[in-house]
């Protein structure tokens, strides 16, 4: 059986080795650079200043988006690519670690690509290939740096939740719209605990061996799901009900 397998046309490695950033960028032709990467790795550490410093001293144009969560959002992306394309980028450096890699890969296709990102989903749906990329990895954990992936969250409506937790009296200033979002999950949460109300299954006497049933009677009312923000497969409804089963973790 034929296989395929894919990686990056050239893997520097060794002490020093992300010093020599501003020489391969200029080696891809590049004059002006976008670097993607997280608030924490350039307020923290000297990380982004010392490859910005090695950028510019090749004689490149260097922006920084620093604005990478972590597990990041689809809009985080198409935030990343908004303030990359006033900048006019030729290469895109991701620094940090699978976050920020995967945000310097789906910028790197979006400024390529007139598709809309979510026509890009799956493989070999990216019709054009994405701007050239450097991607330093601070983290040996996800190896996002040799493969061609990118895995981004859709955690829905969130400018609307952060609405609502503004409403609840939550403290949201200085958060992301993301974390102000789950913030007001917590309090609804917090609210059913404080006034008593059921707030696992079990509590209104629904047995585990009744989640498939109710899963797939509940995935027949079609006309509800419709209105959620998030799309919904049979088995995410199944694995709501298990979590709210208060049997499982």
């Amino acid at each position: 059986m034929s296989q395929e397998f894919q990686s990056p046309p050239r893997i520097i490695t060794g002490e020093g080795s992300a010093s020599a950033v501003g020489t391969q960028a200029q080696a891809l032709g590049a004059t002006r650079v976008i670097v993607v990467t997280d608030k924490v790795l350039r307020e923290k550490t000297d990380c982004v200043t010392n490859a910005v410093a090695c950028l510019k001293a090749s004689g490149l144009a260097v922006e920084v988006f620093d604005d990478v969560e972590p597990d990041p959002s689809v809009g985080t992306a198409l935030r990343s690519a908004e303030f990359a394309r006033a900048c006019k980028p030729n290469l895109v450096v991701g620094l940090g670690g699978g976050s920020a890699l995967d945000i310097a890969k789906a910028t790197a296709a979006i400024l390529a690509n007139e598709a809309p990102l979510t026509q890009m989903w799956g493989v070999g749906n990216v019709p054009i290939p994405g701007l050239p990329m450097i991607l330093l990895p601070t983290t040996a954990g996800t190896g996002s740096e040799v493969t061609p992936n990118c895995i981004l969250n859709e955690m829905a409506a969130t400018e609307k939740f952060a609405a609502i937790a503004v409403a609840l009296g939550e403290p949201v200033e200085g958060l992301s719209e993301r974390d102000a979002a789950r913030c007001a999950t917590e309090a609804v949460h917090q609210l059913v605990i404080d006034v008593g109300l059921p707030h696992v299954l079990a509590d209104v006497k629904i047995l585990e061996d009744s989640i498939p049933a109710l899963a797939e009677e509940s995935f027949g009312n079609q006309r509800l799901l419709k209105n959620n923000p998030r799309t919904a497969t049979l088995q995410d409804l199944r694995r709501i009900l298990e979590a709210a089963s208060g049997m499982t973790d």
